[in-house]
C-alpha cells in the first residue's frame, strides 16, 4: 500500500500567458503603465509608455486587475525621444523621460494631484 502525501507531488508549472501587441494606454503609479483586455486593468512594468505596442508575460492575475512584464516593445510610440541616462530601464527613476515635454506635463500634475 502506498500512500502519497500532497506534501510529495511538485506542483506543474503553468507556461507564462503573453498577451500578443497590446497597446500601452496611459501611465500609473510605481513606474507602470496601464494596458487593457476586455476591460480588465494590467499594470505593465519595464520601460513602456503610452503609444507603444508591447507584448506582456502576465506575472500575476487577481480579480480585478493582472500584473504583466513588458518582453518585446514593437513598435514604439511616436511621442518618444532620446533617453539622457544610462540607468533607463533598470532603476525606474526616469519613468517619464522619454517623452516630449507636453505630454510630461500633465503626467507631473495627474501626480501632484494624488500626493
Amino acid at each position: 500500500m502506498h500512500i502519497f502525501s500532497s506534501m510529495s507531488q511538485k506542483k506543474e508549472k503553468k507556461a507564462p500567458v503573453v498577451l500578443e501587441q497590446m497597446a500601452i494606454l496611459d501611465f500609473a503609479a510605481e513606474a507602470k503603465c496601464i494596458a487593457k483586455v476586455n476591460d480588465e486593468v494590467i499594470f505593465v512594468q519595464g520601460a513602456v509608455a503610452p503609444g507603444d505596442i508591447a507584448d506582456l508575460r502576465i506575472l500575476k492575475s487577481k480579480k480585478s486587475f493582472k500584473q504583466a512584464q513588458a518582453i518585446n516593445i514593437q513598435p514604439f510610440s511616436k511621442h518618444r525621444t532620446d533617453v539622457a541616462c544610462s540607468h533607463f530601464g533598470i532603476c525606474g527613476g526616469c519613468s517619464g523621460s522619454t517623452f516630449l515635454m507636453k505630454l510630461k506635463q500633465p503626467l507631473k500634475r495627474n501626480k501632484s494631484k494624488t500626493i
